[in-house]
């Protein structure tokens, strides 16, 4: 990346801290809760897993947030809530300013070109039966039917050979099971930037790459970003994985839990100066590279109090994370704190970034009792 790419970026960021900046798209107060269960239990009430639970976010142009975060905790969901693919029960989606389930189907249609989605399985994503540039050809039929079939094939085979798939006019031949695992993300990408989106959903987009194919990918993804002026959304369940992407591009990284976006930041606020205690378990258990260090933490215990995950249909009163926090108090357990933001635009939910907040008088929570069950979490 150029060095007056960063420099741009880094003066995107800037504008955004300081709300000079119009979002791109914004989330806010965004809920999205699923009934579970067969039709009895539906019927008779069953309580709704909070999948995503009063989320706010602005995304802005040239944008790249990492959202990580434990298996369930509903950053996919936030993410395809994002680009419209998962319509809240609660909260608005707003898209250049228009609230985008407000807008008549045939114009969402076009809003929904914007927003495109690149997603874990590409070998599930592509048409077994399709050449790649017959699934190449098919978003470009249907945006740009002026379009000629020799002007397609031209546009295609520059596309190949931008995802870096040369020689294109042999790739543009095969079959979805004659690429590796690395192509068919190559050729998913390629057909998602054909719609020129202004936001990709990257879904965990590289976690079935072996490490050096991840790097690979999401190095072109920021190469290609140049390139499209897209923004991402990028789902990893892997901490390292959202470093190097949001480190590269002068990105944040969102840390989430049990439906709440508990800490917002640059790289340096997150990875140095973590403020929510979720965050810095996310830390710990993020392998370190650095042999020395490795070995000085290999015998730390986890800074929890609890292992166990509480269960999204019933999560603990207050706090969402207020069973597992080592520096939990007994107003932890009655009141949810707020998204707080400092001066420099690092976004923390926790009474222990308010000075004056009850959370400083109140008494420790008590440890559970050696078997005893935390209300709301899942023993396994």
């Amino acid at each position: 990346m150029s060095e007056s790419t960063t420099e741009s970026r880094n003066d995107e960021s800037d504008r955004a801290a300081e709300g000079e900046e119009e979002p791109l798209l914004s989330l806010k107060n965004i809920e999205v809760h699923f009934k579970q269960g067969g039709l009895l239990q539906r019927v008779l009430g069953e309580e709704a897993v909070r999948a995503v639970d009063d989320v706010s976010l602005d995304i802005y142009e040239n944008d790249v947030i990492a959202l990580v975060g434990e298996s369930g905790c509903g950053k996919t969901t936030l993410g395809k809530t994002a680009i419209g693919l998962q319509r809240p029960t609660g909260g608005t989606v707003e898209f250049r300013g228009e609230d985008f389930w407000e807008v008549p189907e045939e114009e969402r249609s076009e809003l929904r070109r914007a927003l495109q989605i690149i997603h874990q399985d590409p070998a599930g994503a592509l048409n077994p039966n399709r050449t790649v540039r017959s699934t190449l050809a098919e978003p470009l039929k249907r945006w740009n039917p002026d379009m000629g079939p020799g002007e397609r094939e031209s546009q295609i085979n520059e596309l190949l050979e931008r995802v870096g798939m040369t020689p294109a006019h042999d790739y543009a031949t095969r079959y979805p099971h004659q690429l590796s695992g690395g192509e068919q993300q190559r050729v998913a990408l390629g057909r998602a930037l054909l719609m020129e989106p202004d936001i990709i959903l990257a879904d965990e987009a590289v976690s079935a790459l072996d490490v050096s194919l991840r790097i690979e990918m999401m190095d072109l993804l920021l190469e290609l970003q140049d390139f499209v002026d897209t923004s991402y959304v990028f789902i990893s369940h892997d901490l390292a994985n959202a470093r190097y992407l949001a480190e590269k591009s002068d990105g944040r990284i969102g840390v989430m839990y049990l439906g709440n976006l508990v800490e917002i930041g640059s790289v340096d606020q997150i990875l140095k100066n973590p403020q929510h205690p979720y965050t810095k378990v996310m830390l710990w258990s993020t392998p370190v590279l650095n042999p020395d260090i490795a070995e000085k933490t290999a015998n730390q215990a986890p800074p929890v109090r609890q292992i166990d995950v509480p269960d999204p249909a019933d999560p603990p009163s207050g706090c969402p994370f207020q069973t597992r926090c080592p520096e939990a108090r007994e107003v932890c357990a009655q009141q949810d704190p707020d998204r707080t933001e400092t001066e420099d635009g690092h976004e923390v939910a926790c009474f222990r970034q308010e000075p004056d907040h009850d959370y400083w008088q109140s008494p420790p929570l008590e440890e559970p009792q050696p078997g005893e069950a935390v209300e709301g979490t899942t023993q396994n």
